[in-house]
């Protein structure tokens, strides 16, 4: 694989995204800002005083992980890159991508990497105003969270993506990824909020690695909730990385290409 191919795919990923300016009005403010004025009226409401503590947090480090999961669920959003693989497949133009020397799933990795980096900034705005004393192993363990959510986030779009050889309407696929991120990412709810009987769903399940974990430790510091995203997010990488390619084989001998 040539490093600089993959540089430029990354490249257009990111010109991608600053072209598209009314995205990124909507993606920083309208999708950010709102829903987290929205959780900072709630919250203000449940704490009755800014030393209460619910589930060992803070008001103020309630609004920080809102703050950070908002961000980091735009971060690692796989709504692009199901639908561009799921377009591809039926509209039967796999061929245009496969033929090049850097394998497809390479290609949209890159892609994905390079339309994820603007949305560092506002994470790292984030960091500014939120200040617990971070060392700088603290830091470097953060940045490594996040990028094992990004890549865990793409195997498993491309992973739903491979529905799209078997199915006609992938709209589905979409809306499973979104409620999914949405209700065990912990966007919703932290995870230790929801009841006993669905505190291990909400705590192994991919999604809050994708998501939470990186937000829960990076307020926290807590090294065990390093060690669960750490290990849990290679352990699904590894998982879906396997049946990606399981499935991808499978499809590439059903599919038909325009060409017939």
């Amino acid at each position: 694989m040539s490093t600089q191919a993959f540089f430029a795919f990354m490249l257009n990923g990111l010109r991608a995204i600053l072209v598209d300016r009314v995205m990124v009005f909507t993606d920083f403010f309208l999708a950010t800002i709102i829903p987290f004025g929205i959780q900072a009226l709630l919250w203000g409401a449940i704490y009755s005083n800014s030393e209460l503590k619910l589930e060992n947090f803070t008001y103020h480090e309630m609004l920080f992980y809102y703050a950070f999961v908002l961000v980091i669920a735009k971060l690692n959003n796989m709504y692009d890159v199901i639908a561009h693989l799921s377009e591809q497949i039926k509209e039967g133009k796999l061929e245009v991508f496969i033929v090049k020397p850097m394998s497809y799933a390479m290609q949209r990795l890159a892609v994905f990497l390079g339309e994820s980096t603007l949305y560092f900034i506002p994470i790292a705005i984030v960091l500014m105003f939120f200040s617990p004393n971070l060392s700088i192993l603290n830091l470097f363990e953060f940045i490594l969270l996040l990028l094992i959510a990004q890549i865990l986030t793409y195997i498993f779009a491309l992973l739903l993506a491979t529905a799209t050889f078997w199915i006609t309407d992938y709209s589905f696929l979409l809306s499973f990824s979104i409620v999914a991120s949405s209700l065990l990412g912990g966007l919703l709810l932290p995870h230790n909020f929801w009841p006993p009987y669905l505190i291990d769903i909400m705590t192994y399940n991919p999604f809050r690695y994708m998501i939470a974990a990186p937000a829960e430790f990076i307020i926290s510091g807590n090294s065990t909730i390093f060690l669960q995203a750490l290990f849990g997010g290679v352990f699904y990488i590894f998982l879906f990385l396997f049946l990606f390619l399981f499935f991808w084989k499978k499809g590439l001998k059903v599919y038909t290409g325009a060409g017939g």
